[in-house]
């Protein structure tokens, strides 16, 4: 998040009023918690601050506005991302093809990473100004902005303005301001957890970003390794350094540092470098669970791991035990403890449906029916659940986009067909059929749904024009 600020002082003149009348709007837009209500004042406030900007301002009144500005695009960028995840656009009311959901995803996404780019220029104007007293915070929130638009742009196609290559030259922009950032000020606990986070992403991008005919695996490796000592140095850095008396949030810290090194221990090939950095992580995320006893996403991020753990497990070894050891820890001590916490989890609620269901494909492989439709069973409660929180959000609580929405539909189904409710799988399936979520061939390829390929309407279903 960028580092926020209060206006100060009060002046009749043309221009204050209208700055004034700007940062009332922009306060209102951030006290509103759905996000796209929040886009009408954002687009009004910020068109405000760019007016005031016309006229010949002092340089406090000056980098003032270019800093409201800045942050009023990041938080309109944010608002109009959340557009499509929300409303008339549910997979479960069945009124949208999937194309055009996706469609729609992509215009906002395009949208917002415009917004994140006016946001860095906001941004970059004040540190490129003679004299002024926001450098620093607007260097902070400049590189805060470019990584958004990097996360942004990574999920775009690269034919329609987005890629994985754009995204690592936002993100490496990023990591040169940061940088530039802790010359000033060494010591700033947020500000090294940021550079953390944006190495981990640059760490990512390293194995997608570029050309694996041109590159080596091992030219591959060694810059994605270097990032993520980058990354776990920053984070020692700054865990050395935070104290939690002066507010630094030490356990969304030490949760970073666990995803960072969850990310190493899933993209590593080797078995005990993985091994190791799986270790780690747990007990960066069991230290952020002690600090932070009421937060349901830390445990959450427990879950993910010992789920990410368990697949690495299933690649590597023959071992079914510790896969089901991992998946039962995945349950109880991640996304189960979650919902200890919060019963209205979706993250938790999906975690549990999603576990579930592995751990009964792995029973199924391994010849034990009983444990399969036992896991199964749960897997299709715990995804009720969820969907009836989905069907049920008149107040759009909950984000969770299109292609999320139908991937949870489709493990449902899945998970009724190894449990035997064929009529849940049957609606399911019809219904992902109608809006354009899934195509005959892949359910006549899917060898999850095998039992369910010789009744009459699967059939009915796979014969169905594309």
């Amino acid at each position: 998040m960028g580092r926020g600020r209060n206006r100060k002082g009060n002046s009749s003149s043309r221009h204050e009023s209208i700055l004034t009348e700007a940062s009332k709007l922009k306060q209102q837009a951030e006290r509103k918690s759905n996000g796209p209500e929040r886009v009408p004042l954002l687009e009004k406030c910020s068109q405000l601050f760019q007016n005031a900007l016309q006229f010949p301002l002092s340089l406090r009144d000056k980098e003032e506005a270019l800093f409201d500005l800045g942050e009023a695009f990041l938080l309109w960028s944010s608002a109009v991302r959340k557009g499509p995840c929300l409303g008339n656009h549910s997979a479960f009311k069945g009124n949208i093809k999937k194309h055009h959901a996706i469609q729609l995803q992509l215009e906002a996404s395009l949208y917002a990473a415009n917004l994140c780019r006016q946001s860095v220029e906001s941004y970059r104007k004040i540190f490129s100004m003679e004299g002024g007293e926001l450098k620093q915070e607007s260097r902070i929130n400049c590189a805060n902005a470019l990584c958004d638009w990097g996360e942004i742009v990574s999920e775009i196609p690269t034919n329609k303005g987005g890629g994985t290559g754009l995204a690592a030259d936002l993100y490496a922009q990023a990591d040169n301001i940061y940088t530039e950032a802790l010359v000033s000020d060494p010591v700033d606990v947020e500000l090294l957890t940021n550079l953390g986070d944006c190495c981990i992403k640059r760490a990512e991008l390293s194995f997608t970003s570029v050309n694996p005919d041109q590159t080596s695996i091992n030219e591959i490796w060694n810059s994605a390794r270097e990032f993520y000592e980058r990354s776990f140095s920053a984070y020692a850095n700054a865990s050395s350094r935070s104290d939690i008396r002066l507010g630094d949030d030490i356990a969304g810290l030490l949760q970073n540092w666990g995803a960072g090194l969850l990310s190493l221990a899933e993209h590593s090939v080797d078995i005990i470098e993985s091994a190791e950095a799986f270790k780690h992580a747990e007990e960066k995320l069991r230290n952020a669970a002690n600090f932070s006893q009421t937060d349901a996403s830390v445990r959450i991020a427990l879950g993910e791991l010992f789920s990410a753990q368990a697949d690495k497990f299933s690649h590597t070894t023959d071992h079914q035990p510790q896969v089901l050891n991992l998946l039962e820890k995945s349950i109880k001590e991640g996304y189960g403890a979650a919902l200890q916490i919060d019963a209205t989890n979706l993250d938790a609620l999906i975690g549990l449906g999603e576990v579930c269901l592995t751990s009964a494909k792995h029973s199924l492989r391994s010849g034990e029916k009983e444990r399969a439709n036992e896991s199964s069973l749960k897997s299709l409660q715990w995804y009720t659940k969820a969907v009836n929180l989905l069907e049920e959000d008149s107040i759009s609580k909950y984000e969770l986009c299109f292609e999320e929405q139908c991937d949870l539909m489709y493990n449902m189904a899945c998970a009724a067909e190894i449990c035997g409710q064929e009529d849940t799988s049957s609606r399911a399936l019809r219904h992902l059929m109608q809006i354009d979520a899934i195509s005959p061939s892949e359910l006549v390829e899917d060898p999850d749904l095998e039992s369910l390929r010789n009744k009459d309407w699967f059939i009915s279903l796979t014969q169905q024009k594309s």
